[in-house]
């Protein structure tokens, strides 16, 4: 049986969607202004996307309709990011059962 899941509060940036310069169909990452790869996971959710930038590997939550001028994105925590975390709690991390993580980073 699995432990108890525990609540996290994580300070996450946010800010107004970074467009592609003449382009409001697409964001860019606002740290390297490469444009995102833009993933719509729930087809009833059509605002609701998971951007991710193939250049610096940051992760970003968007909430916006592509072609809009409006609309948020929260960068979300790498993988050393949510380990130092954990290990600040004194929790186990997603490491302790021999997998070493390797997602994208967001730092840099």
């Amino acid at each position: 049986m699995s432990p108890p899941a525990r609540k996290l509060s994580v300070t996450m940036p946010v800010a107004g969607v970074h467009h592609c310069p003449g382009d409001l169909a697409s964001a860019c990452c606002p740290g390297c202004d490469h444009h995102l790869g833009l993933t719509q996971p729930e087809s009833e959710e059509p605002a609701r996307l998971i951007g991710t930038c193939p250049e610096c590997g940051r992760w970003y939550l968007l909430d916006w309709h592509p072609g809009s001028s409006e609309g948020l994105m929260v960068l979300l925590p790498d993988h050393q990011d949510l380990l130092r975390i954990f290990r600040a709690l004194g929790m186990t991390g997603p490491c302790s059962e021999g997998h070493d993580g390797g997602g994208p980073s967001a730092s840099g």
